[in-house]
């Protein structure tokens, strides 16, 4: 794992704690992940992209204003209703809906506040390397 370019106002090195975390708990799925994500803030943090290889997994901060349209995946709101999401309970790949946490995720990202696009399977992935 490294962890790349830096922005004054990133956030990478947080996302990159949580990607190593998950891929020592869970190197099965850390092993499985191929693509690139790119996590975008609704406040004025730098954007995150995570770019997932054979082997390595890079975790870097992005400019916002150097948005780029090659992300396999792009999950878009604000830190706390994202920070909400990877801190739930998963039932295949989505948050359990049993729970008020899960039920909270789940209204955010139907209603919109947390936007997911693209290749969903590699979310759902994504979602679950990270869990807390």
């Amino acid at each position: 794992m490294t962890l790349g370019h830096l922005e004054p106002d990133g956030i990478a090195p947080s996302v990159f704690v949580m990607a190593e975390r998950g891929a020592a708990l869970r190197p099965e799925i850390a092993r499985a992940l191929v693509g690139v994500v790119e996590i975008r803030f609704n406040q004025s943090f730098a954007h995150v992209r995570i770019t997932f290889g054979s082997d390595a997994i890079d975790v870097e901060d992005r400019a916002r204003d150097g948005l780029e349209k090659d992300a396999d995946v792009v999950i878009k709101g604000s830190l706390s209703d994202i920070v909400g999401l990877l801190s739930v309970p998963l039932i295949g790949g989505v948050p359990r809906p049993t729970g008020a946490r899960g039920r909270m995720a789940l209204a955010n990202v139907t209603s919109g506040r947390v936007r997911i696009e693209g290749d969903r399977r590699l979310a759902r992935r994504l979602l679950a390397l990270l869990r807390v």
